[in-house]
């Protein structure tokens, strides 16, 4: 028996309300990297989801003044409204059912449909995952936030960890791996969220998604290789049980012999004027925001002066109070002006400890492997930017980047699959298929495309990159030296390879 629920938070109050009376379909993807990327992008994919409802009786149309949810529905209220799906999947004649989400997000504006003759009136939300909240958020890192960061070896786990605790996400929807990397300036200028965050991970060998249950998640590179979820097959999928169809595909997309990784160290500077501003005219009695931007980010400020004046030379600075918030990398500025009559022209000098780039390097390990025997070899370059700025991360992020990419991927493309509500992002799976001469092969799920309806159940499509190619030593023996579980020794049998 398979059956599925959807519900939305009309109100936004927390409180959720059943629409299974009026579902006809849903279909949604979620995937660990755009389509044609290797999980090692430096960008990730948005959860996707389409609701289609029946609209027969009105309920749901944004016009019907007399509707049960026109209060939350009129002029496009329903935009970012929360919507779960959950699918359960239970042996024929069960009473009882478990019902699992396969997505937890927010509703885009729908689109109401009119048919004629015999069809169905319905109205199709287009919903995507609760990345799409945050994506074009922007923030920037306070200065003060910034320089304890600085100070206490903040690693990219806790540092993605306080971002989304101060953008609002709760404690309870954020699941992050502990930090592999110290990050020793650690900062978001007017920048997105999710896309700075998309970046930071990748740039550390990790991912950072929203799951199915709608918790934000940082997996670190190391992660595929202690989740038993990770280290044990979760299924085996046969053409007899398991697939309607399968494609095998040698990926080469990020096929490179060479990865070139650059990053820059950093150190701070002696304190100097960071930001000397324009004339600011003030008028009287009034009140003017600016933003001050620096031309790096900045460990301390040291001081602030102001001169404030008429255009004859009239000091005016007892009228004039400049606030400032100071952020990383910029401060707002608010002037306020008391004077009843004159106004004022302000100019701005602030001092501090700008953070200094230092040499830019390049580290670039060249395959070994006889694929490129004879064959003229590609390169790749990562431009890290900010978010790498030692040798030993760059070492290791260029080393796992040219071990995943000096040979073609091997991915596996699964259509019709009998749905399981609980497959998520980055499941071992076993896949065997005589007719491919494919013997007992592990793979890890990097995408899920999934439909339901009451005609056609629920279905999955899967795509899956082979263990093997992700990390060489996953399925040897011996595999990863894991820390409380592998012992030291070159001929303990518990022994343990080192990670990159």
């Amino acid at each position: 028996d398979i059956r599925a629920q959807v519900y939305f938070d009309w109100d936004r109050d927390g409180s959720f309300t059943s629409e299974d009376a009026y579902l006809v379909s849903a279909k949604g993807t979620h995937r660990l990297a755009p389509p044609g990327q290797s999980i090692t992008a430096t960008s990730g994919q948005v959860a996707q989801c389409t609701v289609v409802l029946d609209n027969s009786t009105g309920r749901f149309s944004s016009m019907n003044s007399g509707g049960a949810l026109y209060t939350y529905i009129q002029s496009g209220l329903t935009y970012h409204v929360p919507v779960t799906v959950q699918i359960s999947v239970e042996p024929a004649g069960s009473v009882s059912a478990t019902y699992y989400s396969v997505f937890k997000g927010v509703a885009r504006i729908p689109t109401e449909a009119t048919l004629t003759g015999d069809q169905l009136q319905t109205i199709t939300f287009d919903c995507r995952g609760n990345e799409e909240i945050y994506l074009n958020k922007r923030t920037r890192t306070p200065q003060l936030d910034f320089k304890a960061y600085r100070d206490a070896g903040v690693t990219e786990g806790e540092f993605i960890a306080d971002v989304l605790d101060a953008a609002g996400v709760a404690a309870g929807d954020i699941e992050v791996d502990d930090g592999l990397f110290a990050i020793p300036f650690a900062w978001l200028e007017n920048e997105s969220i999710v896309e700075s965050l998309w970046q930071l991970a990748a740039l550390c060998g990790g991912r950072f998604y929203c799951n199915t249950a709608g918790e934000f998640c940082y997996e670190n590179a190391t992660h595929w290789l202690t989740t038993s979820s990770h280290v044990t097959s979760q299924y085996t999928y046969t053409r007899a049980a398991g697939f309607g169809n399968l494609e095998l595909v040698w990926d080469e997309t990020e096929l490179a012999q060479e990865v070139t990784v650059s990053y820059t160290e950093r150190d701070i500077g002696q304190a100097d004027v960071i930001y000397d501003s324009p004339n600011l005219q003030v008028g009287a009695g009034l009140t003017k925001t600016v933003y001050a931007d620096f031309s790096s980010a900045v460990y301390e400020i040291t001081a602030l002066a102001y001169t404030a004046g008429t255009a004859g030379g009239v000091d005016l600075s007892a009228d004039v109070t400049v606030t400032p918030t100071y952020y990383a990398q910029s401060a707002k500025l608010v002037v306020a002006n008391a004077s009843a009559t004159t106004q004022a022209n302000v100019r701005i000098k602030i001092s501090g400890k700008p953070v200094e780039d230092g040499e830019n390097k390049t580290i670039a390990p060249e395959s070994v492997d006889t694929f490129w025997t004879d064959i003229i070899g590609r390169s790749r370059k990562v431009s890290a930017g900010r978010w790498v700025q030692s040798e030993g991360q760059a070492d290791m992020l260029a080393q796992l980047m040219r071990a995943r990419q000096d040979a073609p991927t091997l991915v596996a493309k699964l259509k019709k699959c009998p749905g399981v509500p609980t497959r998520a992002l980055g499941d071992r799976v076993t896949i065997v298929d005589s007719e491919l001469d494919l013997a007992a092969t592990d793979f890890y799920v990097t995408a899920i495309a999934w439909s339901y309806s009451s005609r056609g159940g629920y279905v999955q499509d899967l795509e899956a990159v082979r263990t093997s190619d992700m990390a060489p030593h996953a399925d040897t023996s011996p595999g990863y030296f894991v820390w409380g579980a592998s012992k030291y020794g070159s001929s303990d049998p518990d022994r343990g390879r080192l990670f990159f």
